[in-house]
């Protein structure tokens, strides 16, 4: 299990040096790709430490797309991540729309979907193990 918990006032006193104070925004980004190329590793996949080149080879599909459809490819792999951890979950857009439409910014705003957003990753972060 990771060594943090979803305390986040003690993430924040964490994390204060990936802050915009600290590091821009490109930086941020540099870090989390090092930092999933290490977990990549560390589960059993693909370790790119130090082959830059394989990872442009093998994710080239994936930079060649624009923001909004790596936004709709992450919210499927978010669903599908769910359904392999065993939730029952309907695929049809519709049947999700209505699903979630409590946790629509009509509901709780954009600023408590982000925060939500964090929470819910934390959290499932705190119970995942690799297989």
């Amino acid at each position: 299990m990771p060594a943090y918990s979803c305390d986040v006032n003690g993430l924040m006193r964490a994390a204060a040096c990936f802050q915009d104070k600290c590091m821009s925004d490109g930086d941020r980004k540099a870090i989390m790709i090092y930092g999933r190329i290490k977990n990549l590793a560390a589960v059993g996949g693909t370790d790119y430490s130090s082959n830059l080149q394989q990872l442009m080879i093998d994710s080239v599909k994936w930079r060649k797309r624009a923001e909004d459809e790596l936004k709709a490819i992450l919210t499927y792999i978010t669903l599908e991540n769910a359904i392999a951890d065993g939730a029952s979950i309907n695929l049809n857009p519709n049947s999700l729309a209505t699903a979630a439409k409590c946790l629509g910014v009509n509901c709780v705003g954009t600023q408590d979907q982000n925060g939500i957003l964090m929470y819910l990753l934390c959290a499932l972060n705190t119970i995942d193990q690799p297989a």
